[in-house]
């Protein structure tokens, strides 16, 4: 019996995937359990298994392709089997979908730019065009123009500009102008402000000439931004910081960079998270409607940076385990993590998120709730600071916790109890260690 293959929904917040590559062909047998494709989610990249066996008779989605959840992809039957009645369920690709619906919005762009004319008899133009005219002085009743129906476009107003070197103040719209004074803070990107050039820039191209790059959503950027506008938008975050006194935790983190097993902050902010979370299980929770869920285990998710976004993979039941085995669990995930191997059940679940962005020298900032976890801790940068000691001032090693919460679910002092006690397990981190020697 024929057997359809579809784009499976392999998380909750899946809603497409991408076909990376398919590792069978038409006409190759196959069995039940046999990989069929790589399929990247929003998460990683991950295998396609074959629900039955027979001969792989159709690929319907070429690698590459983005594709709803649910869609069909592909057919397994028997060699002389009709698998027709199947073909006629071959839904669109979600990537055609998109570009026809891009393409349909440029359309309404050019419906709404379309000419207006605001004086009887003045030639129409785009708003654009209006602007620039306004800008130079230029009236639009003495321009030609070669745009469709006699519509004014931007080169139309070449001939009335003046040239840029004729005016310190007369330089056209365009990539000359950006070049001169700069673009806004909303028109500079990250390349600009490293002194790179604008990103599609075309050099040699005439003043008006100013174009941007378009870079696609990655599946992985689709997913923060859907997740993080439907946390960000209902969840009441309020948010507390304290400051740490970090210079038995570095003690530790120094000493330990010789061992085979070697600590870092994380580890250290995690085992520490884990037990104030065992005396405060109130922040251990979830929003659930009309109720609220107190979680027994202690899952830990802490946020991983890639190129295209970040994943939250997750230390499972850090509230029985040791500092060591933390440390050793958290190395994993983070390199499955960055090779994109992680399995669904990795990073999904957490009761507690940590974020931490000390190693890019932030002193502090704030971090988004995900759900179903009621509570974000972001973590900066150790940093010696003068501090206070015996009434004189010394050098200290300082860090600052941010903690997010969700005030359906943790009141201000429920917070604060608990980043009180945070603190106090990192300034005083020796029993996280197991006991040196033995009898």
């Amino acid at each position: 019996m024929a057997s359809r293959v579809i784009m499976p929904k392999l998380t909750d917040s899946m809603e497409e995937g991408v076909v990376v590559k398919w590792r069978k062909q038409e006409g190759d047998r196959v069995e039940s359990g046999d990989v069929l494709a790589e399929i990247e989610t929003d998460k990683a990249v991950m295998d396609l298994e074959a629900f039955a066996s027979g001969t792989l008779r159709k690929i319907l989605v070429p690698e590459g392709t983005t594709v709803r959840s649910g869609a069909l992809i592909g057919v397994i039957a028997e060699p002389d089997e009709d698998i027709q009645g199947l073909l006629k369920e071959t839904p669109e690709p979600a990537k055609k979908a998109a570009a026809e619906k891009e393409e349909a919005v440029k359309e309404e762009a050019v419906k709404e730019e379309a000419s207006v004319s605001t004086e009887e008899g003045e030639a129409t133009a785009s708003p654009r065009v209006r602007t620039l005219a306004r800008q130079h002085g230029i009236d639009l009743k003495k321009v030609k123009g070669s745009g469709p129906s006699g519509r004014i476009v931007e080169r139309d107003l070449e001939p009335f500009l003046p040239s840029a070197g004729s005016s310190p103040g007369a330089v056209p719209i365009g990539r000359d102008q950006i070049k001169q004074h700069g673009p806004t803070p909303a028109q500079e990107t990250p390349a600009q402000a490293a002194g790179g050039k604008i990103a599609g820039e075309k050099v040699g191209e005439g003043p008006l000439s100013a174009e941007v790059e378009e870079v696609p959503l990655s599946q992985i950027r689709k997913a923060i931004a859907r997740i993080t506008t439907q946390s960000k938008a209902p969840i009441p975050h309020f948010y507390i910081t304290s400051e740490v006194d970090m210079g038995e935790a570095m003690r530790i983190v120094e000493e330990s960079k010789s061992s085979r097993s070697p600590i870092s902050i994380n580890h250290l902010v995690i085992t520490a998270s884990a037990r104030a979370l065992r005396l405060h299980s109130g922040i251990n929770a979830s929003f659930a409607g009309d109720k609220i869920r107190v979680w027994s285990r202690i899952d830990i998710g802490i946020a991983v940076a890639l190129e295209d976004g970040l994943i939250v993979p997750v230390v499972r039941d850090c509230g029985s385990k040791s500092l060591t085995e933390i440390a050793e669990e958290e190395r994993a995930l983070v390199q499955r993590t960055r090779n994109r191997e992680l399995k669904p059940e990795e990073y999904t679940g957490a009761t507690f998120l940590i974020s931490n962005l000390g190693m890019y020298d932030v002193e502090n900032f704030i971090a988004v709730i995900l759900p179903p976890a009621a509570a974000a801790l972001a973590v900066g940068s150790v940093r010696d600071v003068p501090v206070v000691r015996n009434e004189r001032v010394d050098v200290g090693r300082r860090m600052k916790l941010t903690l997010s919460c969700d005030h359906r679910v943790i009141d201000g002092v429920a917070g604060a109890k608990f980043l009180q006690t945070l603190k106090q397990e990192l300034e005083h981190p020796l029993p996280f260690l197991p006991p040196q020697g033995g009898g």
